[in-house]
């Protein structure tokens, strides 16, 4: 049974994710996925270090906060400041990213957010919510 889950799982993962894809090439916005994986960084730590813990719904928050504020600042870079499409995205994401590697820098070194930080899904421990 747990094989059944498996698959639906990566099923139902390989549809979305292939309908959005589509959707993102034809209206030229492949990298905004990388830029937004990569933007999350600052929410992560800044949830760390609000929450004081590595505690997975405060990450969760923080890097869906400034995921949703990184796809408004590639918006607002190529629809007021006139950047093209791409050079918004890149401009986002590299800024947030680098704020994130900076807090890191400063606030927390001595710890391990790398296990955090990482999105690495083992399908196999996929669990229904």
């Amino acid at each position: 049974m747990n094989a059944f889950w498996i698959i639906v799982s990566g099923s139902l993962v390989a549809v979305t994710c292939s309908l959005l894809g589509c959707f993102l090439v034809l209206r030229r916005l492949a990298m905004v996925g990388d830029a937004i994986s990569h933007a999350v960084l600052p929410g992560i730590v800044i949830a760390f270090l609000l929450s004081g813990g590595r505690e997975s719904v405060p990450m969760l928050i923080g890097g869906r906060l400034l995921g949703i504020v990184s796809t408004f600042l590639i918006e607002f870079f190529h629809n007021k400041v006139k950047l093209q499409t791409d050079a918004s995205i890149g401009v986002t994401f590299t800024w947030l990213f680098a704020t994130g590697v900076i807090l890191i820098s400063l606030f927390a070194r001595q710890v391990d957010l790398t296990r955090i930080a990482s999105c690495t899904a083992k399908l196999p421990t996929f669990r229904w919510m």
